[in-house]
Order: C-alpha cells, then structure tokens, then sequence
C-alpha cells in the first residue's frame, strides 16, 4: 500500500484507508458538482503518523458561476468534508482550494 491514513474504531483497533481512496472520494465529489474542474496538480497530504490529512486543490470554475463562487466553494467543501468523513470518520484537517482559472 502507498500511503495512507489510520482510521481508529472500538477500543484499540485500526484500520488502513488508501490515500487512492480518498482520491476518488475527493474526485468523484468534484465531478458530482459540474462548477469545477480539479486540476492534476492537486494533491493530498497525510502526516508522518497516518492520522490527519490535508486536501489542496487546483481547481477552474465555470465561467458561468463566477458571480457564486464563493458559495460554491463553500459548499464544495462542506461536500468533500462529509464524503471523507464517511470515509475516514473524521473531517481532514485542512481542505485548501486554489481557484486557477475558468473553463
């Protein structure tokens, strides 16, 4: 397995979910949205202890939405936090999004 993230349940139990899981999480939400196109510069970050992570995304808008986009970028990330909380049971620790243009 490449990288990461330990996911804690009962007591003293873990399991692994793939940091490619929660790439097609983080992917399919996006292209669930149709305002943005995710860049493949973007990336997911998870610390050295597998317990948190951090999304950064590249991401264009439409240029239909320009005069919303900061609602829809709020409601992005209120999306992408619940998918991967279903995931990995808690939000990520930063979802960092960097709008680079239009399509």
């Amino acid at each position: 397995m490449q990288e990461w993230i330990n996911v804690k349940y009962h007591s003293n139990q873990v399991y692994m979910v793939s940091k490619s899981a929660i790439n097609d999480v983080v992917t399919n939400t996006i292209k669930a949205t149709k305002y943005f196109k995710m860049l493949s510069s973007s990336s997911i970050k998870v610390d050295e202890d597998h317990n948190e992570l951090q999304v950064i995304l590249d991401l264009k808008i439409s240029k239909n939405k320009l005069d919303a986009q900061a609602s829809l970028i709020k409601e992005l990330v209120s999306s992408l936090q619940n998918q991967i909380k279903k995931l990995i049971i808690k939000k990520p620790k930063n979802i960092q999004v960097v709008l680079l243009g239009t399509f």
